[in-house]
């Protein structure tokens, strides 16, 4: 299957960055500091540049001890901190590049860092190619957070997203048996004495230690089974529906908890009520679910269950997971459950209810109830509602003197609060109209005139009516108003965002492309934004840039994560930076202020920057495509011209080798020209076989060779090369050792003839022009082994990194030895086309090289 050009960008990525090891414990004390001393440790003695970032002993001596004999790097200490609160030295771990460095307590929190975690500190040193090891505990895990909660007591604040087991190359579990590890703890190994009592108060049970440690073995366990198994087609799709409900948070981590389980995707929905801001509660609920990987979607409407119900149809989800209170608030009685209204309309759906364990006192519910209610009220409709009410009560003063019936005053008053109550906005004006018209009817228009007397002919019953019916008026037309405030905006934004992508279509120049959405977003936000499209280069106007701007936005496109203002890096700052392109490759910068933009008006600006990414990505694609097309066609040129010229030159070549011959075997000639003779002979063979090459190495590049592999004897093979090589070699004597057993290989006859006569002719240039080369075949592990050695010089320390590293033909060699170029080239490409590997090394007699490929099959 032929690689997309994402696919092998994201190869590029994943070769540069950095490996990552993580060793998991269920606990403090386990040894997972220890243990990744200890392969440190390993690691140094065989050679590797290893250092310390950070490490925490907490004491135990017997993790002092293997700290000796690390380099560490110095601590960054925060300005007015203790020294022991040094934190992990990003830029000077960078600047050393050490191979690997061992960064301790992944889940920790900074003290003063760019980074507000430390596993953003250390996702910048993997992305500059350093490669990590570190340490966590179960507890520490952002979707193990609740059941750790469940089964400790213990709130946890510092967590880990789960992403990062994912990402991780490997992952060791450090286990031990939780009565050894409380035997520990007694003993003073793990905490001083006077914490121990703390300890056992809290995790250090038997029985909590035990469940712990079953959490931490299927988290391994599941890591196992996600780097082994194998792609496959996508069954489920889990839907989680959260409200501002604490339950809301269990139900996010239960399904990630599932989806992980069962390699699924997941989305977070959200249904907004038409004309609200998104609580603080669903905004961590949201912020929770994208640290988790989720796909979070935000829905208008004012009727909850039914908008849920029509995306759950039009998406097709079959796994519904909600989060539920186990009790009920006083004004839910008689009403229907939102999974049983599901349930009604979609039969077929699977529903998972996930309780909430810390439920609110219906006295604090209640108590918080008037909070919801909010005053808004604008100068227009005070003075509209003013006026009505005026002008009711001159009617109404009228109409007194031409009838005494108080019931069409009263339906006058309530014309008033009807219009009142529609062409207001809020409860408020309604309800105060009310009051308002019923103490002047009752003051100007009841006898006993100017006093109230509400129980006069059942007029309370009908001031009751009034109230109720202006809060109804005044809901739906709130809700009326809403809806179409979201309908327009929800138009709007369709329009623009519709009208950007095909003016998106008309350029592909980055700033031209950058500066129509910049436009587009200040047009429908109506804040200023700035978009860089380059390192340097930005259009639009800077918001409220923070005196470090520049070095945030270095950082951004660099790592390609949002910073700033609302986010875990740099939450301090001013303004918010958001990168733009694609996973691994930044194509710009948004940077916006950070008190202008809501959540949800962040959420909207992913659709803005969506069509943005995609014109970029398809612009730098391009370039990449044409640039390629371009080397393509040069490596073309230069492929044909030397075909073209190999295939001129080796006529005349083999002419002048023929002559040569017939000249040699005249007995007439001088031994200075028969001298001379030879020597041309040998050049032109040389020549020939250089010729040969070429054409070979151009056919290879060029795919024009037919690549077909027979089951082939390894000593035919041998001994064909062999009588071709001393047609041109005939003085060379060849010592040649078989094994008992006959050797099958899977092999293209001509080019592994051909690599084997160029091995055997460097054997002779580094022989010192020796009279004798020897060849071994041996198997060894499924492979058929090809030793050929000479008994000259020995390859120099250059020479073999040249040969065993090489990646394309060396043209312009530098040594005097001819052969390191294009031959053994060529030599290195046939063997990894058999799927098998040439090594260059030496031994006790002089240069070696040795062959592997896959033995077909071995009969004795």
């Amino acid at each position: 299957m032929v690689k997309s050009s994402e696919a092998w960008l994201q190869d590029i990525v994943a070769q540069r960055r950095g490996r990552l090891k993580i060793f998991l414990g269920y606990a403090a004390g386990v040894g997972k500091t220890y243990r990744m001393l200890e392969e440190a440790q390993t690691r140094l003695a065989a050679g590797d540049d290893v250092v310390i970032g950070h490490i925490e002993s907490h004491g135990r001596a017997a993790t002092a001890a293997l700290i000796s004999g690390f380099e560490q790097i110095p601590e960054k200490l925060p300005v007015g901190q203790p020294a022991l609160l040094g934190e992990l030295n990003v830029p000077a771990v960078i600047k050393r590049r050490p191979d690997v460095v061992l960064v301790d307590e992944l889940a920790h929190t900074n003290a003063a860092s760019w980074n507000q975690k430390r596993y953003q500190d250390i996702e910048e040193i993997l992305t500059s190619g350093i490669s990590v090891y570190t340490t966590i505990n179960v507890q520490h895990i952002e979707s193990l957070h609740d059941l750790v909660a469940q089964i400790t007591g213990v709130d946890v604040q510092e967590t880990v997203p789960d992403a990062w087991l994912h990402q991780a190359d490997d992952i060791e579990l450090i286990d031990i048996d939780p009565k050894v590890l409380l035997n520990r703890l007694t003993a003073g190994l793990i905490y001083p004495t006077d914490k121990v009592a703390r300890a056992q108060d809290h995790f250090f049970q038997l029985q909590k230690l035990t469940q712990l440690r079953e959490i931490a073995l299927q988290q391994s366990t599941q890591q196992l089974s996600e780097q082994n198994a194998q792609q496959g087609q996508q069954i489920r799709h889990f839907l989680v529906a959260i409200s501002p409900a604490p339950s809301s948070e269990n139900a996010i981590r239960w399904a990630y908890r599932q989806a992980s389980a069962f390699d699924a995707p997941w989305t977070v929905v959200h249904v907004q009520k038409s004309g609200k801001n998104l609580a603080p509660t669903v905004q961590r609920h949201i912020n929770l679910a994208k640290k988790l990987g989720a796909k979070t979607v935000i829905l208008q409407g004012d009727h909850v269950v039914a908008t849920l119900i029509a995306y759950i149809r039009e998406t097709q989800v079959a796994n519904l997971i909600i989060g539920k209170h186990v009790t009920r608030a006083w004004y839910q009685f008689g009403r229907a459950d939102i999974e049983d209204q599901i349930l009604a309309a979609l039969p077929a759906l699977d529903i998972q209810i996930i309780p909430n364990r810390s439920q609110v006192s219906p006295i604090h519910r209640l108590l918080g109830w008037p909070k919801k209610l909010t005053l808004s009220v604008q100068r227009r409709d005070v003075w509209f509602a003013v006026g009505m009410i005026v002008a009711v009560t001159l009617i109404n003063g009228g109409m007194t003197y031409v009838t005494s019936d108080n019931a069409l005053k009263i339906m006058f008053y309530f014309v008033g609060i009807i219009f009142v109550s529609r062409f207001t906005q809020g409860y408020f004006l309604g309800l105060a109209t009310t009051a308002v018209s019923v103490l002047l009817f009752d003051l100007l228009f009841v006898r006993p005139f100017y006093s109230l007397q509400f129980y006069q002919n059942g007029y309370g019953i009908i001031f009751l009516a009034m109230f109720v019916s202006a809060t109804l008026i005044s809901s739906l037309t709130s809700k009326v108003t809403a809806q179409m405030a979201v309908s327009v905006s929800a138009a709007t934004q369709n329009q623009v965002l519709s009208d950007l992508s095909l003016q998106l279509l008309t350029d592909d120049q980055p700033e031209a492309l950058s500066t129509l959405t910049q436009q587009a977003i200040v047009n429908y936000f109506k804040r200023s934004v700035a978009i860089y499209f380059q390192r340097q280069k930005f259009v639009g106007q800077m918001p409220n840039q923070d005196a470090d701007g520049p070095e945030v936005i270095q950082w951004v496109w660099h790592h390609g994560l949002p910073a700033g203002a609302g986010t875990e890096t740099l939450a301090g700052k001013k303004a918010f930076y958001l990168p733009i392109g694609y996973p691994g490759h930044t194509l710009g910068i948004l940077v916006g202020d950070g008190d202008a933009f809501t959540l949800a008006d962040r959420l909207a600006l992913e659709r803005f920057l969506t069509p943005l990414s995609a014109a970029l990505k398809t612009f730098y694609l391009r370039q990449e495509a044409q640039r390629h097309a371009l080397e393509k066609l040069d490596a073309r040129l230069k492929s044909d011209l030397l075909q073209s010229v190999s295939h001129d030159l080796r006529t005349p070549l083999t002419g002048i080798l023929a002559s040569t011959e017939l000249l040699r075997q005249d007995q007439t000639q001088s031994l200075s020209n028969q001298r001379l003779l030879t020597n041309i002979n040998h050049e032109t063979n040389w020549l020939i076989q250089m010729i040969e090459n070429i054409l070979t190495v151009t056919r290879l590049q060029q795919g024009t060779i037919v690549f077909e592999t027979t089951p082939e004897l390894v000593e035919d093979l041998i001994l064909s090369a062999i009588e071709k090589f001393k047609w041109l070699h005939s003085q060379i004597k060849i010592d040649l050792t078989l094994p008992d057993a006959v050797i099958w290989v899977q092999a293209e006859r001509h080019i592994f003839q051909q690599m084997l006569i160029n091995i055997f002719d460097n054997a002779v240039k580094y022989g010192g022009n020796a009279v004798q080369i020897q060849i071994a075949v041996t198997v060894a592990q499924g492979q058929a082994i090809i030793t050929i050695q000479n008994s000259g010089q020995p390859f120099t320390a250059a020479q073999l990194a040249k040969i065993n590293h090489q990646t394309r033909p060396n043209m312009q060699s530098g040594d005097q030895q001819r052969g390191l170029g294009i031959g053994l080239f060529l030599c290195q490409t046939i063997a990894k086309l058999h799927h098998g590997r040439l090594v260059a090394q030496n031994w006790q007699g002089g240069a070696e090289m040795q062959l592997s490929i896959p033995a077909d099959k071995t009969t004795a």
